[in-house]
């Protein structure tokens, strides 16, 4: 009988033999010394709400090289009120505590700047990011780096060193950092808004901190409240509007909006 290999199996062989490993996603660590590259998926509400529960390489455009792996991510703002979907993050949430952080306001993103960074030269060595492999530690200042070319141009009025401990002040955020992984679902930020703190330039700041890293972010709006679009470009994430409740046939219920 003949047999023909998924796009996702060929890939996994011709890894394999690149890296002199047995084939199978599931050695651990197969990707950890790897260069990270993340690269944003734009997507339909629908494939969004699928892909999001998904591992990166079985995700479009997922490519692991010699040198670096691609990473698909996504990056959506949704307004409405989506019960159903809402419920699945919470069960995802549940079981993935490690890779996922989710804030039920902006507020704990405006906290206070803690680190205490003397220099951009001295970054890959701040304790912050000491538990984080080296190829996450080269991600991190690479994300640092796009943060201070962003702020050239949405004026936020930080100094380049004001912005990196802002982002080295971001544990949450770096521990899921830390525990996500290609043979998993990229790790991720859930955000209710339900407009009793809105969006300040530091919840900005770690949200795209943590796009820019390779995390999945999600912010759901049922009220159509504007937050991120006050900071960053239309085409910087998607944008889905949700025109009428969508609801199990049980009462569905949102978690962190109380």
């Amino acid at each position: 009988m003949k047999s023909k290999a998924t796009v996702v199996k060929a890939a996994e062989m011709e890894l394999a033999e690149k890296l002199g490993k047995d084939g199978g996603f599931y050695h651990a660590g197969v990707y950890d010394d790897l260069k990270i590259v993340p690269l944003r998926l734009r997507t339909t509400y629908d494939e969004a709400k699928l892909l999001f529960f998904e591992r990166s390489l079985v995700r479009p455009e997922f490519v692991a090289g010699e040198t670096e792996v691609i990473m698909p991510i996504l990056f959506f703002k949704v307004d409405g009120d989506d019960q159903v979907f809402q419920n699945e993050l919470h069960q995802y949430r549940q079981k993935h505590n490690k890779q996922v952080v989710a804030y039920s306001s902006f507020r704990p993103l405006e906290a206070s700047i803690t680190a205490e960074l003397n220099s951009l030269y001295e970054l890959d060595k701040a304790k912050e990011i000491a538990h984080l492999s080296q190829a996450k530690k080269d991600r991190f200042k690479a994300a640092v780096e796009e943060l201070i070319q962003w702020q050239a141009n949405a004026k936020l009025g930080y100094s380049d060193l004001e912005l990196a401990n802002i982002a080295l002040a971001s544990a949450k955020i770096i521990d899921a950092f830390h525990y996500g992984s290609a043979e998993k679902t990229p790790a991720k930020v859930i955000i209710s808004d339900n407009q009793k703190n809105s969006i300040g330039k530091r919840s900005a700041i770690r949200i795209y901190l943590a796009h820019l890293l390779g995390l999945d972010v999600c912010i759901i709006s049922k009220r159509a409240f504007a937050s991120i679009e006050n900071y960053l470009a239309k085409d910087s994430y998607d944008h889905f509007i949700v025109k009428e409740q969508i609801v199990e046939e049980k009462k569905g219920w949102w978690p962190w909006s109380k």
